[in-house]
């Protein structure tokens, strides 16, 4: 499970919306990483018995409402929820990350605790940015609203990847 859990993280693409300072860059990459993780999710919850019934959705709403009816918990589905009506918001309407747009983010993240008490609250998080910014810790709620998105994203990831290998079967080999 190890190796595949390694293969959610496309590395490359986190550094990439990490290291730039493209907001919608930022949020693209996250959102797609996001993506994957629930078309894994849903690739193990549709078995070989509902494959002719169940098609995989092919946009992240139908993803999520699908993942949500098959029993992921409703945290990281709210948490992702917002993270495309982000990414959504940003495709349509609105010009730029704002404060009150990542605070609701980050209230949803944060929401991960009702179902992991070791789940580790966004205000004690940091990030640091080996390229942009050596030998930095930038905290979360430091003033860079992108950079706070990406650390809700990324503890979002995390969580929802510790739920998958520890509430998932092991892929066959």
């Amino acid at each position: 499970m190890t190796e595949v859990i390694a293969d959610w993280f496309d590395t490359e693409r986190i550094i990439r919306a990490a290291e730039t300072e493209d907001e919608i860059g930022t949020v693209l990459r996250m959102h797609l990483a996001i993506d994957q993780l629930l078309e894994f999710y849903l690739s193990r919850q549709i078995t070989p018995d509902l494959k002719p019934y169940v098609k995989m959705p092919p946009n992240t709403g139908q993803k999520l409402a699908f993942a949500a009816a098959f029993g992921m918990p409703i945290p990281f589905v709210r948490a992702m929820h917002e993270v495309n009506g982000i990414r959504n918001k940003l495709a349509h309407k609105v010009k730029s990350l704002t404060d009150d747009i990542v605070a609701q983010l980050a209230r949803q993240v944060d929401s991960i605790k009702e179902i992991d008490e070791s789940f580790t609250p966004l205000a004690k998080r940091y990030i640091e940015l080996p390229i942009a910014r050596p030998g930095e810790r930038i905290t979360f709620g430091s003033g860079d609203v992108r950079l706070d998105f990406l650390i809700s994203t990324f503890a979002l990831m995390v969580a929802a990847s510790k739920w998958f290998a520890t509430e998932l079967d092991a892929p066959n080999e």
